[in-house]
């Protein structure tokens, strides 16, 4: 099940409100760029953003407390109707969390590494979202990071496989 990965898409689209866009003639003029051309310029900027330490950084964390949730598949359908402190708060027993104060704590310090990490890499993350409107392609940044990851495994910290069994964490 690809758990992980929804979980990713999931972040993904949870920093996409923050992102702000100019319109008018630039809209028009890009929409004419060919796909080839975008996307070889989102992968650089993909692969620069890996490069930075606010990326390994928020990414170490988000699989980190991905970790301590200890999901099941069968937890998914309910995971995905609740926000993720919610889902918390009333499986804790089954998490890695000790309190609902870690939990919380910990949270935090993601929302506030995706934050840091997004202002560190804007470039990619408009470009990102201006690539999937103007090609409404919505799964690229799962292609991308695909693609990426089978030329250049050493620059993630986690296996393929293991990011496929991320969970998603809704409302976030």
């Amino acid at each position: 099940m690809k758990i992980k990965s929804n979980f990713l898409v999931a972040l993904l689209f949870s920093i996409i409100p923050f992102l702000g866009f100019s319109q008018g003639a630039k809209k028009q003029e890009k929409d004419t760029i060919p796909y080839e051309v975008r996307y070889k310029k989102l992968k650089e900027l993909f692969i620069k953003r890996i490069d930075t330490d606010s990326y390994k950084k928020e990414s170490k964390l988000v699989s980190d407390y991905g970790d301590k949730l200890n999901l099941t598949p069968s937890d998914s359908e309910q995971f995905q109707e609740m926000e993720v402190l919610e889902w918390i708060k009333v499986n804790l027993k089954q998490t890695n969390f000790k309190t609902m104060e870690e939990a919380e704590k910990e949270w935090a310090a993601v929302e506030i590494a995706q934050e840091i990490e997004l202002q560190e890499n804007l470039a990619y993350h408009n470009y990102l979202f201006e690539t999937i409107k103007a090609t409404r392609k919505f799964d690229l940044a799962i292609v991308l990071e695909e693609e990426v990851r089978e030329e250049y495994p050493e620059k993630f910290p986690k296996p393929k496989e293991y990011i496929h069994t991320m969970p998603t964490l809704p409302g976030q």
